[in-house]
């Protein structure tokens, strides 16, 4: 997220803001607020905790799909690193637009861990196609286990489904083939940059390209990439979980578990869409959205919907958002040009075993043995106890 470029920066928050407001206005339209809060406040606290539990678990999955996807490439750094970075990420997204979470976290273990960043970049990209896979499996399975049997929808157009399904596909083939010929698309990105008369970037343009692919290694190895949707799986299977306790929690027992798998993936999609910090908006309508084709008043869908949302948001921000000023991270640490530069001027040396090797130094701090970064920026300050 750039701090500087006049107007238009403001362009993609106000269209987010706006992506919001619709959004929620169609989420809590005809809902009396005195029958959510009394759904809320009856809500059972014990299925809740487990939600919460079970949605935390998934982020330590994250950190190490996280590692496994960079593995290829570099030594990720330590595993409590990795962790650390991704609920710096999540609670960094919650509070500024953009996703800058996702910059954020790989700046983080470029600094604590001397990861390039391109490659930590890359392997984000890589990290939001296993997503949109998985979840799209995941719903396809929940509708083959009936998700919808006996409820007010009983079947979903099929048209949608398959249009959902094209565009995950063109993503998933466009990614796969920029990771197995990276230099080919490292080429024509600045041939593009050429022809629509921006050659005097297409240098710039090419190393970049080349950084961030960088970070789609792993999907070169099939053994690998089968891990890493494996583990995709897995942390959307426990982000299930904590669907499926909140609707124990709130009496809602029609969809079961077949149902919270499909709350789970129309969820995960909605809040694909851009918006505010937070996915507000697109959270709540998408709950909305799939629990209206179950016999389930509407004031209860909206009290669940915010609860789990304010549950996750607030769990997630209050661990992520500490740990960002304990890494020392600032305004200016954020600033694109900064980002940019790293990316360009990040180097990865690649020795005979395939790998690049890090080591703490004699201050504790965790960085590559190849030498300091080109930027002559120091590595945060991370104690060496902290991610041992």
């Amino acid at each position: 997220m750039a701090l500087t470029g006049g107007p238009r920066r403001w362009v993609r928050p106000l269209i987010g803001m706006a992506v919001t407001i619709v959004l929620l206005a169609w989420a809590l339209r005809d809902v009396s607020f005195t029958a959510v809060w009394e759904a809320v406040r009856t809500a059972k606290l014990s299925w809740l905790g487990l939600g919460v539990f079970s949605f935390l678990l998934s982020f330590a999955v994250r950190a190490r799909r996280w590692g496994t996807l960079m593995s290829v490439t570099c030594d990720p750094g330590p595993f409590r690193l990795l962790h650390a970075a991704t609920y710096i990420g999540f609670g960094i997204n919650n509070v500024l637009p953009a996703r800058a979470g996702e910059v954020t976290k790989a700046f983080v273990l470029k600094r604590a861990g001397g990861v390039p960043l391109g490659v930590a970049l890359g392997s984000v990209v890589a990290e939001r196609l296993l997503d949109a896979v998985a979840v799209f499996l995941m719903l396809l399975a929940s509708l083959a286990l009936g998700a919808l049997e006996g409820s007010a929808a009983g079947r979903i157009e099929v048209s949608r489904l398959i249009w959902v399904g094209a565009v995950i596909a063109a993503l998933s083939g466009t990614v796969l083939s920029a990771a197995h010929w990276p230099e080919v698309f490292a080429r024509l990105i600045a041939w593009t940059s050429r022809a629509i008369g921006l050659g005097r970037y297409s240098s710039r343009l090419e190393a970049t390209s080349l950084s961030l692919l960088g970070g789609l290694e792993a999907l070169r190895h099939p053994r690998r990439g089968l891990v890493t949707l494996g583990e995709s799986f897995v942390i959307w299977g426990l982000t299930a979980v904590m669907y499926w306790t909140g609707m124990r929690a709130f009496g809602i027992t029609g969809p079961g578990v077949a149902g919270a798998v499909f709350v789970t993936s129309v969820v995960a999609l909605a809040i694909a869409i851009p918006s505010s910090p937070g996915q507000f908006g697109p959270f709540e309508a998408g709950v909305r959205l799939a629990l209206t084709a179950y016999a389930v008043p509407t004031s209860v869908i909206v009290a669940y919907g915010l609860t789990i949302h304010f549950l996750a948001y607030v769990t997630v921000s209050a661990i992520g958002l500490p740990l960002a000023v304990r890494f020392g991270l600032s305004w200016r640490q954020l600033a694109r040009r900064g980002l940019d530069e790293h990316i360009v001027t990040d180097k990865v040396e690649v020795r005979p075993e395939g790998r690049v090797s890090y080591a703490y130094d004699g201050d504790g701090r965790f960085k590559a043995e190849s030498g300091e970064s080109k930027s002559g920026e120091a590595p945060l300050a991370v104690d060496r106890a902290e991610l041992s």
